[in-house]
């Protein structure tokens, strides 16, 4: 396990400055040129009557059945030896984890790893444009909890299921000692890619061993 570092500014200008360009350039330049593609799959216009709540429910459940899956085996894939010094290690120059950092990525990784898994389900399968962004908006919020290094399982909100306390330790775990965790425990557990993690103590291990916790945020 790797003591955690603090990011330089070098890191955190050139972070914040592919986190505009990819939000204000490339994001919005690719959704204008798959927007005819989202309307041929099926995708109803922004006017369209909702789905109902079962369906709604349906298609956030294979959205996070699309997502895990590619999402698993693209960050196993970028961490292989051939690579992870050209794509991945851009990434895991955040040792520490911190939200900003999950904008930091290599453009292959952006589409292969990050956007492709997220919405992919989404635009495959013609989703409502409303249910669509709300999954969006799901996942952004996954994805930085994930990266902010402060663990909310103790909280009122992940008491109602309005956290992701456990993957904020998992992916901690996973940039601290860069292998293992690449995606979600069940995937990992299955392939016997958090075997470590789990002799850690799993999450309750590392928790108490490694990472901050949010009402103290202690260093």
């Amino acid at each position: 396990h790797r003591p955690a570092q603090e990011p330089t500014v070098k890191l955190v200008r050139a972070t914040l400055i592919e986190a505009i360009v990819g939000q204000a350039i490339t994001a919005p330049l690719a959704t204008y040129f798959i927007f005819d593609k989202c309307k041929s799959a099926g995708m109803a216009a922004p006017d369209a009557r909702l789905p109902g709540l079962f369906q709604m429910y349906k298609h956030f459940a294979i959205a996070h059945f699309f997502n895990n899956f590619f999402f698993y085996w693209a960050h196993r894939l970028v961490h292989a030896k051939p690579l992870y010094a050209r794509i991945h290690k851009q990434h895991h120059n955040w040792l520490a984890t911190r939200s900003i950092g999950a904008e930091y990525a290599h453009p292959i990784e952006q589409v292969l790893a990050n956007t492709g898994p997220s919405v992919g389900s989404m635009l495959l399968f013609g989703r409502h444009p409303l249910v669509f962004w709300m999954w969006l908006a799901f996942r952004l919020e996954e994805t930085y909890e994930a990266h902010s290094n402060y663990y909310f399982g103790d909280t009122f909100l992940a008491k109602i299921g309005l956290t992701h306390a456990e993957n904020a330790a998992f992916h901690s775990a996973h940039h601290s000692v860069n292998r293992g965790n690449f995606g979600f425990w069940h995937l990992d557990w299955l392939f016997g890619t958090m075997d470590s993690y789990l002799a850690d103590g799993g999450t309750e291990g590392y928790v108490s061993k490694h990472l901050r916790n949010a009402p103290s945020a202690v260093e």
